[in-house]
């Protein structure tokens, strides 16, 4: 078979050496590259719950601690989204301020979104340093909001594997039987074992990564505030606000 043919086995359509969209709905494509020519593998959603099922009951708290990584996700970074200012705010502040323009001051915290905004807008009703102080800390401290949860996911989840691997291998050894003519029964039982392992650590994986843009987000947002804060206390040591 040449590069650019294809050809159809089992209900799936098969690629060499070029992009096919492939499948019945009820079907997933995995793409495989094995040193002659690219291929797309066609993978049943049936196939798949099989290998959950052959994982043990462990695959059940895995997959809640994957759903659990991903309501995170969502949850951050749509909060993240409404938390920033964005550059165009701090320009404005900075030459209003500079300009001595309180009253442009207070409009531009009071059109602007983001956290910052809502800082200055309050700074400006109370002129209290120690009161932005707080309210700067309550905000940072909101953006570390359920990160933790999502740290514990990336240390539980390859646990929880190798948890269901190594229930999975004793059972293989319970039905070890040489007396019954299958010695090599066990391997198949530790092949099915090896299946939450693989599955905690893609939870795990996926979970650091997440983490590990969130963290990227927040410490943003709080480069944002702490810019913010430092250019109200400048404002006011001047006597500017």
């Amino acid at each position: 078979m040449q590069a650019g043919e294809s050809f159809f086995v089992g209900g799936y359509i098969f690629g060499l050496g070029q992009q096919m969209w492939c499948g019945t709905g009820s079907e997933e494509l995995m793409y495989c590259d094995t040193g002659h020519g690219s291929e797309w593998i066609g993978v049943s959603m049936m196939e798949l719950w099989n290998w959950f099922v052959k994982g043990g009951y462990v695959m059940y708290p895995i997959l809640f601690c994957s759903v659990v990584a991903f309501a995170i996700a969502a949850d951050r970074l749509l909060e993240y989204g409404r938390s920033s200012s964005g550059e165009v705010f701090f320009v404005r502040l900075r030459e209003s301020l500079a300009a001595g323009r309180q009253d442009e001051v207070l409009e531009l915290a009071n059109g602007a979104s983001g956290d910052a905004a809502k800082l200055t807008g309050k700074f400006l009703q109370h002129r209290d340093l120690l009161l932005l102080e707080n309210d700067a800390n309550l905000v940072l401290d909101g953006y570390e909001k359920n990160l933790v949860f999502l740290d514990m996911i990336v240390t539980v989840s390859p646990l929880l594997g190798l948890l269901g691997t190594i229930l999975g291998m004793i059972s293989s050894f319970k039905i070890f039987d040489l007396r019954a003519g299958q010695p090599f029964a066990i391997t198949g039982g530790i092949g099915e074992a090896l299946i939450a392992t693989a599955f905690g650590l893609i939870v795990a994986i996926v979970a650091l990564a997440l983490h590990g843009v969130l963290r990227y987000r927040a410490e943003k947002l709080g480069t944002e505030i702490k810019e913010c804060c430092n250019i109200l206390e400048t404002a006011k040591r001047e006597g500017v606000l």
